[in-house]
Parts: C-alpha cells; structure tokens; sequence
C-alpha cells in the first residue's frame, strides 16, 4: 500500500493510512527581472549566481484510513495529527511513489477531516524545499551482521522465537541460565545492541506481522531488508 513516511514513522505501516490522493507539482522558479528606466531592455539576474534558484514546493496528500466504530476513528485521526504536527521544522519526507529520494518538508496545514461511516480521509499539505534529496544507501545490515533469529531452528522466525526470547529475558533477569547456546543467544540479540531484552522479541513479533501482510520475506534476506528499513524509519528515510 502506497503511503508516506516522516517523524519515524509511516502512515500505513503504522495506522494503515494510504494515499487516496496527491499532487506534487514543479516548483516555480524564482525570477529577478530588472527593465532598464526609458528603454525596452529587461535583465534577468534569476541565475546570477550560476544557478536556477526555485520556490519552495507545495506537497498535498489526501490520506484515507478506517476504524471499526466511529470513536476510534477519531482517536486515529487525532494519532495522525500528533504525529504530523509534531516536529517544528522541516524532517526527511518520502513517499512510496518517489524511490530513492525524499523531500525535506514540514506540516504547513491539515484540512477538516472527512467522516462517512467508518472511513475517513484527511487532507494534509507539506512545505518542502524545492529539490529532491538523494537517499544515501540503504543497506547497512547484511546475513552476517543481522542473523536471522530462528532461535528454535525450525526453519522460520515466527511468535515461538519471540516466547524463546522473552523466556531468556526472564531467566537473565532472575539471575538464571537463559538455556540458550552462544549462537541462540547472538540470534536472539535481533536488535544487535549487544543486551538481550524484550524489545528483541518485539523486534521479531513486529517482523512476523509484516511477513504476514506480505512486505518481507520469510527468509534471511527478508529479515536484513526488515532490518535495513527499521534504520531508514528511525532516520526519517522511511
């Protein structure tokens, strides 16, 4: 599903919001004509310093969403406000549709919202500066520096790896063996910060829901691009 990412977050993977709508137009270049007094002769000095110069570029987005009963709705609509609003100046913004680039922009307006059952779609423009902006490479996790958490060895990572992991928190936690070998124990670090906690099974509970809408593979490879996008949400990228 097509959507936005911006503050850490993106708008369908966290409140399954999708893009109904948008427009994105060119943004208009900046002119500085001078007509010389008593003549015809007009001077543009729009690239005197060597290079075209644009206005900032105005993006807008109609995002659609639902809710089993109409209070939930707005409680997810005031979430995607919060979360919109929030940051102060201009952040990493993507979209779906853009691969490989994103804009730097800031929430400038978001429109009434628009309820009809349990649907709602709300409008949502953002100033950003005029040019798209490179990613940088994505890829920072490999097979080697990510392993797959398939603690129990049965070919998969699905919620009995999570319960294996929060099992090991617990006995570490009371001062007990986890039960674990060296090499289950490196598995079960799937944030890789080096301590074993129970943000790791979440980590991994949170990969097996998204295996399950189909937006990763059930597979190593699948497991390192989870890993490389959880470092371009936290980035913004994302």
């Amino acid at each position: 599903m097509r959507g936005i990412g911006f503050n850490g977050r993106h708008s369908w993977y966290t409140f399954h919001a999708v893009i109904s709508e948008c427009e994105k137009p060119v943004p208009e270049k900046k002119t500085a004509e001078e007509t010389i007094p008593f003549s015809n002769v007009t001077y543009d000095y729009s690239c005197l310093n060597g290079k075209q110069t644009y206005e900032d570029r105005t993006l807008y987005y109609l995002l659609s969403y639902r809710a089993d009963s109409r209070i939930a709705l707005i409680r997810k609509t005031n979430a995607i406000v919060d979360w919109l609003y929030r940051p102060t100046g201009r952040i990493p913004l993507t979209d779906d549709e853009d691969e490989g680039v994103h804009y730097l922009a800031k929430c400038t307006r978001i429109g009434k919202p628009d309820y009809t059952g349990c649907v709602c779609r709300l409008p949502v423009t953002f100033t950003a500066y005029p040019l798209k902006i490179p990613d940088r490479p994505s890829v920072i996790y490999t097979t080697q520096t990510a392993p797959y958490p398939d603690i129990n060895g049965d070919g998969v990572v699905d919620t009995a790896d999570a319960s294996i992991i929060l099992a090991a928190v617990a006995a570490i936690g009371l001062g007990e063996d986890p039960g674990l070998t060296p090499e289950q124990l490196d598995k079960a670090d799937a944030d890789r910060d080096g301590d074993l906690t129970a943000a790791d099974a979440s980590l991994v509970i949170r990969y097996v829901s998204q295996v399950g809408i189909g937006k990763y593979e059930q597979s190593p490879d699948g497991w390192v691009k989870f890993m490389n996008d959880q470092i371009a949400m936290e980035e913004g990228r994302l």
